[in-house]
């Protein structure tokens, strides 16, 4: 994959690092250490992107696929996007074999260039500097929370004889309570990953369809659902839900009334790993793909597609992919992939 270049001192100099078959970092050498500005003691044993940039080969992460393959990937001009910088390296990533079984990668990196105003430390990752924005997040919407957490208690016992508002109270309830764990997770490790379960995606929507089903009224909007068989797939609960629904929202709004939206789970195969599929689908306008990428290539632009640009980046995150095809006034359909869990670890 070929980057676009970027002006700056190139630093010539290799930085490398080894990861195990799940990901897990055994050992990291000092230039990459300053490079990341994270040192060895605190991420030995830890997954790769949990203090990396996560390194993609399109769609897909680059080292996953490495050893599924079992073969070298190499990325020229390979362009890290982070928070503060953005910044091009050459990669290999090798697999390392011990009695013809890849035990491992090693991931070497060279003519790494910075742009002009980013140093080596803003360069890779800018971790402190994004846990130091999430927590200020997190404290900010913590108050606002703690106010719709008492007012939902307080209808909770106002009305608790009403079947249909005591339905959607619970509802409520159960999201500003997982919205107030997931923030005291952030306020305490400021980590991804840390979170990650079995999630049953049917469960998931179901819940989804549940909250949405007013908005769809409002709308005059016809919601079909569509549950097939599905196995567990490990992530965050909370990040795959929000991810979900920031789909269906877009979906929803980008309809007039008197349109319908389908929502449908299921599973399969592709390229030989087994997937989690969640398509969404709107008889809408139509969408420009293209946009979703300006979110990528400049982070202060919002509106329109931002909401499908963050999902793309979770569900990158847990190794899977989004995928649109939008035809004007046609449509839009969203699929969402995500691996399945097998034993010991995710395909």
């Amino acid at each position: 994959m070929k980057g676009v270049p970027f002006e700056g001192k190139v630093m010539n100099e290799a930085y490398s690092f080894f990861v195990d078959s799940k990901l897990r970092i055994g050992s990291w050498s000092e230039g990459i250490a300053g490079l990341a500005g994270t040192p060895s003691s605190a991420v030995l044993g830890k997954k790769y992107y949990t203090v990396f940039a996560r390194i993609m080969d399109g769609e897909k992460d680059a080292l996953s696929e490495a050893l599924t393959r079992k073969r070298k990937v190499t990325l020229n001009g390979h362009v890290f996007r982070c928070p503060s910088s953005h910044v091009t390296a050459d990669i290999r990533v090798e697999p390392v074999r011990v009695d013809s079984e890849v035990k491992g990668l090693n991931i070497v990196l060279e003519n790494v260039s910075p742009c002009p105003l980013a140093g080596p430390l803003q360069g890779l990752c800018g971790i402190a500097e994004l846990r130091n924005n999430t927590s200020a997040l997190a404290h900010g919407v913590r108050n606002p929370l703690n106010a719709i957490k008492g007012a939902v208690t307080y209808i909770a016992g106002k009305y608790s004889n009403e079947p249909i508002l005591s339905e959607f109270v619970k509802i409520m309830q159960e999201e500003t309570t997982r919205l107030d764990n997931f923030i005291s997770g952030l306020l305490g490790t400021s980590q991804h990953g840390e979170g990650t379960s079995p999630i049953d995606i049917n469960a998931l929507l179901r819940r989804i369809e549940i909250f949405t089903r007013l908005q769809n009224v409002t709308s005059n909007i016809r919601p079909v659902y569509e549950y097939g068989e599905v196995p567990s797939v490990m992530a965050d609960c909370f990040h795959i839900d929000q991810a979900i629904l920031n789909v269906i929202n877009n979906a929803i709004e980008a309809m007039t009334s008197g349109g319908e939206l389908t929502v449908k789970s299921g599973s399969g195969s592709m390229e030989g790993m087994n997937f989690v599929f969640i398509e969404i689908g709107d008889t809408g306008p139509g969408l420009d793909v293209r946009k979703i990428d300006e979110f990528s290539k400049n982070s202060r632009v919002r509106g329109k597609g931002f909401g499908l640009h963050l999902t793309r980046e979770i569900f990158q995150r847990y190794g899977g992919h989004m995928e649109i095809k939008s035809k004007k006034d046609k449509g839009t359909l969203v699929r969402l992939l995500l691996p399945v869990q097998r034993s010991g670890g995710v395909e």
